[in-house]
C-alpha cells in the first residue's frame, strides 16, 4: 500500500519515499541500534584531544578503499592519522577531507565532504562533523553538522538537524535515517518542505 504523504504540522515524523526502487528496506531499518554506539566511537576521536598518538600519520592522503577487488570509497585528505582499535584500526581526519563512494557496481554512489571525521574500517563506517555535505549520483545534497554512513548498507544517519535539496524542494529535519539515492528518507521530526529554484552545482574542494 502507498505510504500517505508526510505532513509535518501532524506527525512527529515520516517517511519520505523516494522514486526508485526500495531494496533496501531492510537494511535500513537495522542501523537504528548502532547509532549511537557509532557516534560515541567517533566522538572519542573528534572531541577530546588526550587521545593516545597516532601510530602512523600521512599527509595529503589519497586512499582506496576496496570489495572483492571493486573499489567502494576513494579518501582524499591532507592528514590522515590511524589509530589501534582492539577491533581494528581507526582513522582520524583532522581537517577537512572527501570521500568518493561506488556502489558495488563500481558506478559512482555520491560525494561526502566535512571539516573532520573518523572511519572504522573494520565496520565499514565513516562518521563525518562540521559543515558536512553529502551529494549522490543524482544530484539530490544533504547538509548537517554531524553524519554518519555505513559504506556496506548504504545508510546515512544522524541526530542532527539536516537540510535536504532533492526534486526542487527543500526539506528540514531534526534527526534522519536514509539511503544514499534517498529511495527511503526517514526524518524523525520533520519541519516542512519549502519549493526553491535550482541553485548552482556544488563542487568538492578535491579533484
Amino acid at each position: 500500500m502507498k505510504a500517505p504523504p508526510c505532513a509535518p504540522k501532524k506527525i512527529n515524523s515520516c517517511v519520505l519515499l523516494g522514486r526508485r526502487h526500495l531494496g533496501t528496506a531492510v537494511m535500513f531499518g537495522l542501523c537504528v541500534a548502532g547509532c549511537t554506539d557509532t557516534r560515541q566511537s567517533a566522538l572519542k576521536y573528534i572531541e577530546t584531544t588526550d587521545t593516545e598518538p597516532p601510530f602512523a600519520q600521512t599527509f595529503d592522503a589519497d586512499m582506496r578503499y576496496t570489495d572483492s577487488g571493486i573499489v567502494r570509497a576513494r579518501l582524499l585528505a591532507p592528514v590522515v592519522q590511524d589509530f589501534n582499535e582492539k577491533e581494528g584500526v581507526v582513522r582520524r581526519m583532522p581537517r577537512t577531507f572527501t570521500v568518493y563512494l561506488f556502489d558495488r557496481s563500481g558506478a559512482s554512489s555520491g560525494i561526502l565532504q566535512a571539516d573532520s571525521g573518523v572511519i572504522f574500517s573494520y565496520r565499514d563506517e565513516v562518521s563525518a562533523y562540521g559543515n558536512v555535505h553529502f551529494r549522490n549520483d543524482a544530484g539530490e545534497e544533504l547538509t548537517t553538522q554531524e553524519l554518519h554512513f555505513n559504506t556496506r548498507t548504504f545508510v546515512l544517519f544522524t541526530q542532527a538537524f539536516v537540510t535536504i535539496k532533492r526534486n526542487g524542494e527543500v526539506i528540514y529535519g531534526q534527526g534522519l535515517e536514509a539511503t544514499d539515492n534517498f529511495s527511503r528518507l526517514r526524518l524523525q521530526r520533520p519541519m516542512g518542505q519549502f519549493y526553491i529554484q535550482d541553485d548552482a552545482a556544488w563542487e568538492p574542494s578535491h579533484p
